[in-house]
């Protein structure tokens, strides 16, 4: 038998600490009796809100983006954060205990209208996920171009001195030999029977 699955959302106010990475106190014992404690970040890397409500097994949505920054000392390293999409909230459903998600670590209060929990639909939830994935989408795009620059994946295809026999937009069948490539999308080039010249290579494509 499936358990029933409740259709609608609810939200849930957390503090700004909520959305911090959680700490876990480790304490270990030294040979001789003492014993030291250190905080460590979470292994997972969860929040303290997803720690407080994994506690209480419940199924919950915290809409969050990864984003690179260069670290404040060391040069050349780069750290990943993430951040709230919608500060301040974080959406649970199928909910057996309103008390004990009131009173979870980081949670300030339910959305409420009067009385009433306030309702979201599943097709709200929905969308809100497509904006996570189009920050994902974002944040790989972002990585990808830090780690391998557009210029320095055109060098290894056009690489100085290579010759390429290519079909042309405007000028039709070229052979040319590569200089040099000056550019995101721009190469310089030997062409035979024109001279030096820079192309683009949106203009060119290859030819077998």
């Amino acid at each position: 038998m499936t358990e029933w699955t409740n259709p609608y959302w609810y939200a849930a106010r957390i503090s700004g600490h909520a959305t911090r990475v959680a700490n876990q106190r480790m304490i270990f014992h030294g040979p001789k009796g003492g014993s030291y404690q250190f905080l460590l970040p979470d292994i997972d890397h969860r929040t303290n809100i997803e720690v407080a409500l994994d506690a209480l097994d419940l199924e919950y949505f915290l809409p969050m983006a990864s984003k690179e920054f260069p670290h404040r000392r060391k040069r050349g390293v780069w750290v990943t954060e993430r951040e709230p999409i919608l500060p301040g909230y974080v959406f649970v459903r199928n909910v057996r205990d309103w008390q004990a998600l009131q009173f979870a670590d980081g949670v300030i209060d339910i959305l409420r209208c009067g009385h009433e929990n306030v309702r979201i639909p599943a097709l709200d939830i929905h969308r809100l996920r497509m904006v996570e994935w189009e920050c994902y989408v974002e944040y790989e795009r972002a990585r990808a171009h830090r780690v391998d620059p557009p210029k320095k994946r055109l060098g290894r295809k056009y690489i100085e001195g290579s010759r390429h026999h290519v079909y042309h937009k405007r000028l039709g069948g070229l052979d040319f030999t590569v200089l040099s490539v000056t550019g995101r999308q721009t190469i310089r080039a030997i062409i035979d029977k024109l001279g030096k010249i820079e192309l683009s290579v949106d203009d060119i494509e290859d030819v077998a």
